[in-house]
């Protein structure tokens, strides 16, 4: 501690910075000092820096600071939705970013837990009673969402209202894609690009009503049907899809998953088929699909159960590499 004194006390004008308040970085008695710590390095370095590493506590302190970082072009934030569940507001719809960050190009939100209970030296009072901060939309377009952790609709609305602009957005989770997906697609309308990486589990193991917007049983049903059935299958989805995105460009779907979570699927178990090629691909001839599969492979002759070869003529790369 006295060492990140002494070095906050030359006042450094830095061009990185990161920050935590969570308690396994520091013991519930020392936060005061750190608090007093970062005021002292991010009033000597609001100039030059170009990269924050913050959490909801900091943000809070720094929306009451009254502080500025016009440098800074991409901003990390560790978000726990507990917090605003506990405080019964959301903490970033009270965050000025435009007024804080004027040249934010990029923002990571990542879901980690904070166990942090005493707010009152994040000026959380404050940042309670004021009047929201909330002056207009951030200009953000790239957003990354990293380790969501079962956040849900109303999180993701969050995001999406905080953060409308979002052009490209990069989504990494381990927890359930077949969750996650319908939350992306009702979130952002616009988005030009989508970048997913999940390590999940899948839950279910296919997940054509879900990139089309119909009933897992209905999904059963025609995936049975011909190509000639599907091209002239007339529809109307029910829930989110992927269609919904009207404006969509780009799409990768990178997926890795363990050896054990196969050893029970059929050989003819498909992630996704010809009837997302065709219900959803199909109909949008300007999106660029890529897939990329990491394969269980084991020298017991497990093979993986799922299969996508169905899919190879609606998308533009696909690529299967063995997992060992």
């Amino acid at each position: 501690m006295e060492i990140c004194k002494s070095f906050a006390m030359g006042r450094p004008q830095l061009r990185k910075l990161s920050f935590s308040s969570y308690w396994w970085y520091w013991p519930q008695e020392f936060l005061e000092p750190v608090v007093d710590i970062l005021q002292v390095m991010a009033e000597s370095s609001s100039g030059s820096l170009e990269e924050l590493t913050s959490d909801q506590l900091n943000l809070i302190w720094l929306t009451n600071s009254g502080l500025s970082f016009p440098r800074v072009t991409k901003l990390t934030v560790r978000y726990d939705r507990n917090v605003d569940e506990r405080e019964r507001y959301s903490s970033l719809h009270k965050i000025d970013f435009n007024r804080l960050f004027p040249n934010l190009q990029t923002v990571q939100l990542w879901g980690e837990h904070v166990y942090v209970e005493d707010l009152s030296l994040f000026n959380a009072e404050s940042f309670r009673n004021s009047k929201d901060y909330f002056a207009s939309p951030c200009k953000v377009k790239d957003l990354k969402i990293s380790h969501a952790r079962f956040w849900e609709m109303h999180t993701f609305q969050c995001f999406g209202t905080v953060f409308p602009h979002v052009q490209n957005l990069y989504f990494e989770s381990s927890h359930r894609i077949d969750y996650c997906l319908p939350l992306l697609w009702n979130t952002w309308e616009n988005i030009e690009s989508i970048n997913i990486d999940t390590r999940d589990v899948l839950a279910e193991e296919n997940l054509d009503s879900l990139f089309c917007g119909i009933s897992r049983e209905e999904a059963d049903e025609i995936c049975k049907e011909s190509s000639d059935f599907l091209r002239q299958y007339q529809f109307a989805p029910i829930r989110p899809s992927l269609s919904n995105l009207k404006q969509l460009k780009s799409l990768r779907l990178n997926v890795s998953h363990s050896l054990i979570r196969c050893r029970d699927r059929g050989p003819n178990s498909s992630m996704l088929s010809n009837t997302t090629g065709y219900l959803a691909l199909k109909r949008m001839p300007e999106l660029m699909m890529k897939i990329s599969r990491n394969i269980c492979h084991s020298p017991r002759n497990y093979s993986c159960g799922y299969r996508m070869e169905d899919l190879k003529p609606f998308v533009t790369f696909l690529q299967f590499r063995y997992w060992s």
